[in-house]
């Protein structure tokens, strides 16, 4: 559900417009540093010189220099820079806000996952999505509850986020939840359910999958999620996945 750094700053400008004057990003980003793209084909290797510069970009006044440092020390792998980022989550600029807390889900900072559920209340949806994407990516059993009552009652916008949330976070107790989204009337939702079921490996998710196979927007994804759940490929066709459904479980 992330977006891929190659748009980043598109999104974040497009998302801006209709922010209070005083909180709108403006203008392209300034590459401030050689470093602060991370070479695609091999792992890069930060100095502790070029940690302390990035550390120290944290407090620059440009919300997009902001972003950029979050990202980047998130792919440092350095523990010292934890504490930092998660500073960050109370920045006055949301997307800082927001790419702090995907840092912390790659520096896999377990130890703020408290910090990172009293942000699911933060007041921009945009830190929300992010935030839950991350406590999924961590594991955060405790964020459990907080999950399927946003997946259920929360922000329509950010719930695709949600239910992606909760399929990685892997609990057999989030599979009704998605079960129910699959009929919902959001396209986006639907398909992001039908992944997570897959993703969960539920077998209560089978007939619910099956039921969703001719759905326009949900069915090719139901039947990813079937042969992921199975280690069978029936594609699209409802016909055989009853078939084997009635054969494998109600001896038919």
């Amino acid at each position: 559900m992330r977006t891929t750094p190659g748009f980043l700053f598109t999104l974040i400008v497009l998302m801006s417009f209709g922010m209070p004057a005083e909180s709108r990003l403006s203008g392209p980003p300034v590459p401030q540093d050689d470093f602060w793209l991370i070479p695609a084909d091999r792992p890069y290797v930060f100095t502790e010189a070029e940690i302390d510069l990035l550390l120290t970009k944290l407090e620059d006044p440009e919300p997009f220099v902001r972003v950029d440092a979050v990202q980047t020390l998130g792919e440092t792998s350095s523990k010292r820079v934890v504490g930092p980022v998660a500073g960050r989550l109370g920045d006055a600029n949301p997307y800082v806000r927001a790419y702090a807390a995907e840092a912390l889900g790659k520096l896999r900072a377990k130890d703020h996952i408290p910090l990172l559920m009293d942000s699911l209340d933060d007041e921009n949806p945009y830190v929300q999505a992010f935030v839950a994407e991350t406590l999924g990516e961590l594991g955060a059993v405790e964020a459990l509850d907080r999950l399927i009552v946003m997946l259920e009652h929360g922000i329509p916008a950010i719930r695709p986020n949600i239910a992606w949330a909760l399929g990685v976070l892997g609990r057999p107790e989030a599979a009704h939840p998605l079960i129910r989204a699959l009929d919902s009337q959001k396209p986006d939702l639907k398909v992001t359910a039908a992944r997570a079921l897959g993703t969960l490996q539920s077998p209560l998710a089978l007939a619910p999958l099956i039921d969703h196979l001719d759905d326009t927007d949900c069915g090719p994804a139901s039947a990813t999620a079937l042969e992921r759940i199975t280690g069978l490929d029936y594609g699209t066709d409802t016909d055989a996945w009853l078939a084997w459904l009635n054969e494998s479980f109600l001896g038919r």
